[in-house]
């Protein structure tokens, strides 16, 4: 594996009327000021090294982030049937095949503590 950053600065000759030698025969021009590089390489262990280290945190993110959409989706499954039980049993008590909940019983109207 082998990397390598470079960077120029250039400066841009325009022609000048003060100069005469600049005004007509002159093309415009860009005349390089500064140049940079460097270059550096990894061996092969080293590379298997980062590579290495780097599929491990890719694939435990991949993880992380199907593992929170198999969560998401179970608690989305387990509200809709809790849901679905209490539509259920709303439909059963208004039609009088099941006796009437202790929670909305009308003969229960006294304090829970004295």
């Amino acid at each position: 594996m082998r990397a390598a950053k470079r960077i120029q600065i250039n400066l841009r000759l325009v022609r000048n009327s003060d100069f005469v030698e600049t005004n007509s025969t002159m093309p415009l021009l860009m005349m390089p000021v500064f140049w940079a590089s460097e270059e550096g390489s990894l061996t092969k262990s080293l590379a298997n090294e980062f590579k290495e280290k780097v599929y491990v945190a890719k694939y435990g993110m991949e993880g992380a982030v199907w593992g929170g959409v198999g969560l998401g989706g179970l608690v989305f499954l387990t509200m809709t049937l809790c849901f679905l039980g209490l539509v259920i049993q709303q439909c059963r008590y208004r039609r009088g095949n099941q006796r009437r909940p202790a929670a909305i019983n009308p003969d229960e109207d006294g304090p829970l503590l004295n």
